[in-house]
C-alpha cells in the first residue's frame, strides 16, 4: 500500500492528512484514504511515543479493528513518509531499530536460537542507549568548577581574621572577572557564591 501511496502527489496526501477525505477533484479508492488516515495518526504517536511498539498499540486503541502486526506495519510505513519528506530526527531512526532487533530477537528466540537472539538484544540495547544518551541535557552532565569547598577553613589556608577574608575575597573576585572563557551567567554564579561563602 505504501509504494501506490508514494505515486501520489504530495499535495493529495496533505489535503487527506488535513481534511480526512479525498479531493473532489480527484478519484481515490477509500481503502487509499483510510490507509492515509491511519498513517497519518501512525504519524503523530511515532513521533510521541519512544518506540515503534507503543506508537503501534496507540494506533490500534483508534482503530480496534486493525490487528497489532497491522499497526506495526502502519507505524513502520509512518517512519518510511516521514523520512522520505526528511520529518524524522535521528533518535527516532535509533529507536525504530531498536524495536526491529527485539522483533528479530523474538524470532531467533522461537526458532531457538539463543546465540542469534543475544545478539539482537544486544544490538537493540546499544539503539536505545544511544537515544537517550542524547535526551540527557549536556550541560547538566558537565562538571561546574566550585571554588570553595566545605573542609577547607580560612586557618588551613594560612588567612586570619576580616582583613584576610576581605583580601581572599577580592582576590577570588578577581581571578574571575580576568578569566576570559566563562560566560557572563557563569561569572554571575561565581561572583555569587563567592559572596555567599565569604560575604
Amino acid at each position: 500500500m505504501y509504494n501506490k501511496l508514494r505515486l501520489l502527489q504530495p499535495e493529495v496526501i496533505d489535503y487527506v492528512r488535513k481534511t480526512g477525505r479525498a479531493p473532489v477533484t480527484i478519484e481515490l479508492p477509500p481503502e487509499m484514504v483510510e490507509y492515509i488516515n491511519q498513517l497519518n495518526r501512525a504519524c503523530i504517536y511515532v513521533g510521541q511515543e519512544k518506540s515503534l511498539r507503543k506508537a503501534a498499540q496507540r494506533l490500534q486503541d483508534d482503530y480496534p479493528n486493525l490487528s497489532i502486526r497491522t499497526c506495526q506495519s502502519r507505524a513502520a510505513d509512518a517512519i518510511k513518509y516521514l523520512y522520505d519528506f526528511n520529518d524524522l530526527s535521528a533518535n527516532q531512526w535509533r529507536l525504530f531499530y531498536a524495536d526491529i532487533m527485539m522483533e528479530r530477537a523474538k524470532i531467533a528466540d522461537e526458532k531457538g536460537d539463543i546465540a542469534e537472539a543475544r545478539r539482537c538484544i544486544e544490538k537493540a540495547a546499544e539503539y536505545t542507549e544511544a537515544a537517550s544518551k542524547d535526551r540527557v541535557d549536556k550541560d547538566l552532565t558537565q562538571y561546574r568548577p566550585q571554588l570553595l569547598s566545605p573542609d577547607v577553613t580560612t586557618e588551613r589556608m594560612g588567612i586570619e581574621g576580616a582583613s584576610g577574608l576581605k583580601q581572599l575575597k577580592e582576590r577570588a573576585l578577581s581571578i574571575i572577572d580576568s578569566r576570559k572563557d566563562l560566560s557572563p551567567e557563569e561569572k554571575a554564579r561565581l561572583q555569587k557564591e563567592i559572596e555567599a561563602e565569604l560575604g
